[in-house]
C-alpha cells in the first residue's frame, strides 16, 4: 500500500503548501481516483480549466505518465506557477494555453482531442454559462472512462455552479452521470462507465481515503439509484453528518449509509 500512495507523499511533501482551496480530503479522493484508472489502465490526457498557483495542477502532473499530456488553460497564469507545474514531472509532456477556455475549441489541439482525456477538472469561471460551456468542452474532449471533477458543486457561495451542472446532467443523461461528489466536488464519468466507477465507490474507496489517513468518513445516497438519473451519484461527506431517517447497509465490511428520504437535521 505504501508504493500506491507514493505520489500522494510526494505531493504532501513538495506542494500541499501551495496557496489554493484544495482541501486535504479532495487532495485524498484525487489520488484515490487517478491510481484506480492507473490500476485500471484507463489512459488519456488530462486537462484542468483554471490553475492560479498549481495546488491541484502538481497533483494531475505526479499521476500524469509519460506517454500523456498534461494541459492547463489559464489566461492569468504567472510565469513562477508555470515553471514550477513544469518541473514537478519531468517526464510527461505539459501544455499551456493562457487563453479563455471558450476559445480552446479554436486551437489545434482541440481539433485533435476528441474524448482523449481521462481527467479534466473544470474550476474556472463560476458563472452558469461559463460552467455550461466547460462541460459542452468538458463533454468533448472526456474518453470512455474518463472523470470530469467540477469545482464548488454544492457550495453555498456559488449555487450557480450546482445549478449549472445539474441542468446539463439532465439535458445529457445518455451521455454523463454523476458518479461521486462531495466536499465541494463533483466527478462525473460517461453513463456506460457509471458501473465501473460504482463499483470502486461502493466496496473500495472508503477503505482507500483511510489508507491516506482520511477516516470519519461516510458514504451516503438520498434517493435510489434510479431516481433522477442526473444525479445517482454518492455523497461523501463527514461521518459526524446526522439524518432523522438512516438507513444502515454492510457492504464490503464498511457501513455505509443510505439516506432513503430527505436528510434533516437531528432535532
Amino acid at each position: 500500500m505504501a508504493s500506491e500512495i507514493q505520489k500522494l507523499q510526494e505531493y504532501q511533501a513538495a506542494y500541499a503548501s501551495t496557496p489554493g482551496w484544495f482541501n486535504q480530503t479532495s487532495i485524498g479522493i484525487w489520488d484515490t481516483l487517478l491510481s484506480f484508472q492507473t490500476k485500471s489502465k484507463i489512459c488519456g490526457d488530462l486537462l484542468e480549466i483554471g490553475v492560479w498557483q498549481g495546488k491541484s495542477a502538481f497533483l494531475q502532473m505526479l499521476h500524469t505518465r509519460s506517454n500523456e499530456s498534461c494541459v492547463f488553460i489559464e489566461p492569468y497564469l504567472n510565469e513562477a506557477a508555470k515553471t514550477a507545474i513544469e518541473s514537478s514531472n519531468r517526464v510527461c509532456r505539459c501544455e499551456f494555453y493562457p487563453i479563455k477556455s471558450s476559445d480552446f475549441v479554436y486551437t489545434p489541439r482541440y481539433a485533435t482531442s476528441d474524448k482523449t482525456f481521462r481527467w479534466l477538472h473544470i474550476d474556472g469561471d463560476h458563472s452558469a454559462a461559463a460552467v455550461l460551456g466547460d462541460l459542452e468542452l468538458s463533454n468533448k474532449l472526456l474518453g470512455p472512462d474518463g472523470i470530469i471533477c467540477v469545482d464548488d458543486f454544492f457550495s453555498l457561495q456559488h449555487p450557480q455552479v450546482t445549478t449549472a451542472v445539474l441542468k446539463y446532467l439532465a439535458d445529457h443523461t445518455d451521455e454523463l452521470t454523476l458518479a461521486l461528489c462531495g466536499f465541494n466536488k463533483a466527478y462525473i464519468c460517461r453513463t456506460s462507465a457509471y458501473p465501473l466507477y460504482l463499483k470502486f465507490v461502493e466496496e473500495t474507496l472508503i477503505d482507500e481515503l483511510a489508507h491516506r489517513q482520511l477516516e470519519n468518513l461516510d458514504l451516503c445516497k438520498t434517493s435510489e439509484i434510479s431516481d433522477l438519473g442526473c444525479l445517482q451519484g454518492y455523497l461523501l461527506l463527514d461521518a459526524n453528518f446526522s439524518s432523522t431517517h438512516p438507513n444502515w447497509h454492510r457492504r464490503m465490511g464498511r457501513i455505509v449509509r443510505l439516506l432513503l428520504n430527505y436528510a434533516e437535521p437531528a432535532q
